[in-house]
C-alpha cells in the first residue's frame, strides 16, 4: 500500500514538473520572438513570413514570361509580396 501511495506521489510530482517545464519553454519561445520593450515581433518571428513571401514572389517571377522588362518583373514581385502579407 505504501508503495502505491509513494508511486502516485512521484507521478504527481513528475507531472507538475513537466507542466512547469512546458510553461517555461513557451514563455522563453515568446521572449525569443518579441522585443522585450515594445512587444513587437522581432526578426526571428518575421523571418519565416518573409521567407514564405519571398518564395512565392520568386515562383511568380519564374512563371512570368521572359519577354517582360526587368522593371515590370520587379513590380510583379513587389505586388506578390504585398498580396501575400
Amino acid at each position: 500500500m505504501i508503495v502505491i501511495v509513494l508511486s502516485l506521489m512521484l507521478l504527481s510530482l513528475l507531472t507538475i514538473l513537466v507542466l512547469y517545464q512546458r510553461r517555461g519553454a513557451r514563455h522563453m519561445r515568446a521572449l525569443a520572438m518579441t522585443d522585450e520593450l515594445t512587444g513587437a515581433p522581432n526578426r526571428r518571428a518575421v523571418r519565416p513570413i518573409w521567407q514564405r513571401n519571398w518564395s512565392e514572389a520568386t515562383r511568380r517571377f519564374a512563371r512570368s514570361s521572359s519577354s517582360t522588362s526587368i522593371i515590370s518583373r520587379a513590380s510583379m514581385i513587389c505586388t506578390a509580396i504585398r498580396s501575400a502579407t
